[in-house]
Formats: structure tokens, sequence, C-alpha cells
């Protein structure tokens, strides 16, 4: 937990004890490595969620409330929970079976799965037998859509044969770039001292953590990645725009010799800046 800095460490850690892990067998393996059952974790998640509703009348908090309760679900991201918990995500689980209950929105989109450029086009689909959101939520959802005139009409009038007439293999190929290009920035990144990347598991792109004790010219994720870009033009994003500092996000679509060569930048541009503990400790004492 240490490891993984967050606004909701504290939070989370004692909500994993007491909330979310709730009923949930740990098959266990090698000492130092338990496995969640999957199903009976997303069943914990929709029980407690429909505890905390029913606790509410039915309905979610009022405004007095909501960010309490929104904290709470913060023990459902995964770098919260403990190190030695893992959860394998390669099936997909839909939550909606699990539970009468439970309101469940689904959000998709054509950016991720099916890599469509420009304004983005999406979806969410609402699970709720028992209308427990009401008609606020579902009025407050159409207007968020409305905010933008988001998608060209090209792109709305190809929707039909982007979900029908997709080959398999387009989701295949893509699957296997992410793989490979994430293999080789994890692998190229975590012999770089001072970062430490995070293995992803299917995303398209790949966090990774700064030792910023060792970058004493450097105050923080954003000035890391604006001289970054500056000396070797490598654009990344700095994390502290998810409230997750010190950390940044490379992204693993591009091209494998571009991925290379951008792994090769940045260890370039680390072994300029990087300073160890004894070096620190030599220039102190002099």
């Amino acid at each position: 937990m240490s490891e993984r800095p967050g606004r909701y460490t504290e939070l989370s850690q004692r909500g994993i004890e007491e909330n979310s892990f709730q009923g949930v067998t740990l098959n266990v393996g090698k000492p130092s490595d338990k496995t969640l059952n999957q199903r009976q974790f997303f069943l914990s998640v929709a029980k407690n969620l429909e505890d905390r509703l029913l606790s509410q009348g039915g309905r979610l908090p009022d405004k007095t409330g909501y960010n309490k309760f929104i904290e709470e679900l913060k023990v459902l991201y995964a770098q919260y929970w403990p190190v030695r918990t893992q959860v394998r995500c390669c099936d997909f689980h839909a939550l909606a079976p699990l539970s009468a209950d439970v309101p469940i929105l689904t959000c998709g989109g054509l950016a991720k799965r099916w890599l469509v450029p420009g304004w983005r086009m999406g979806w969410i689909l609402i699970h709720d037998r028992n209308q427990a959101l009401g008609t606020e939520i579902r009025e407050g959802l159409v207007k968020l859509s409305q905010r933008i005139l988001g998608p060209c009409t090209i792109v709305q009038g190809a929707l039909e044969r982007i979900l029908n007439d997709t080959p398999q293999d387009f989701y295949c190929r893509t699957i296997r770039h992410l793989k490979s290009n994430s293999e080789i920035c994890y692998t190229a990144l975590s012999s770089i001292p001072g970062l430490s990347p995070v293995r992803p598991s299917g995303a398209m792109y790949l966090m990774v953590g700064l030792k910023m004790e060792h970058f004493p010219g450097i105050q923080n994720d954003v000035d890391f990645t604006e001289r970054l870009v500056t000396e070797q033009s490598v654009f990344c994003l700095p994390a502290t725009a998810f409230e997750y500092p010190n950390f940044f996000r490379i992204v693993v679509t591009l091209p494998e010799p571009m991925m290379l060569e951008a792994c090769s930048r940045i260890r370039e541009f680390c072994q300029h800046h990087y300073c160890s503990n004894s070096q620190e400790t030599n220039e102190l004492d002099q």
C-alpha cells in the first residue's frame, strides 16, 4: 500500500478490511500470492453497494453524503488493494446478473476497442430493475450526453457496420500489438534507475512511478514530463491530472520502432538527471 500513494489510501485500506472483501474466498497458491475468486469478488461488491443503497432507502445519498459515498467506492480501485492480492482479469464478467437490486451503469465507446479517431462516441447502458436511480439520475445522464455535439455524422452513420461487421482478427491484432508494446515498455523502463513501471493488464497505456528523491533537480511529475518533452521530444502525461502524483503515463499504441526509440530517450533523460543516494551523501559531505 505504501508503494502506491494516493488520496484514498488509508480510506481504501479500511474499506478493504471492513467492506469490499466481505464474503470473498482467497485462493491460496504460493505463500506470497493470493488470487481472488473473481465472481465472488464482484458479487461481494454488488452486495455491499446494495446494502449502502438500502441504507439510504433505495436511493443514492443526498448531496451532503454524496462525497462520502463516492470516496467509499474508491476501494474498488485495484491500485489500493493489498499489494499481494491480485484479480486475474483475463475473462469478462458481467455485473448485472449478480444482483437484482443494485443499479449498474455500463459505459462503452468507439475510441478504445474499435480505435475510432475524432470526437468521442459512446454510450451508457442503464441496468436498474427497481428504479433505484430514479428519474433525476437518468435525466442527468441525458443532459450530460448533450453538453457537446460530439461525433460527426459520418461516424454516427457508420456505427451499425462498426459494431456488426468488424472482423474478429481486428480485435486479436490490436490486443497482440498492445501486449507486445506493453512488454517492451515495461521491460525497458524496469531497468532504468529511478523509475517504477506498473505492468498493464489490457490497457492502452502504462503508468510509471517516479522515485523523486533520485531526481533532486526536478520538482514533480509535471516538471519531469515538461523537461522530457523539451529535452528528448518524448511527450508523456503527468499523472497529477488523475490525482496520482509522481507518476506519468505512456501510451503504447504507437508502432514498435517508435516505442523502442521513446524508451531509449527516456533512459537517456533519466541517466542525465538521476542522482543516487550515495552521490547525494558525498555532495552533502563535501
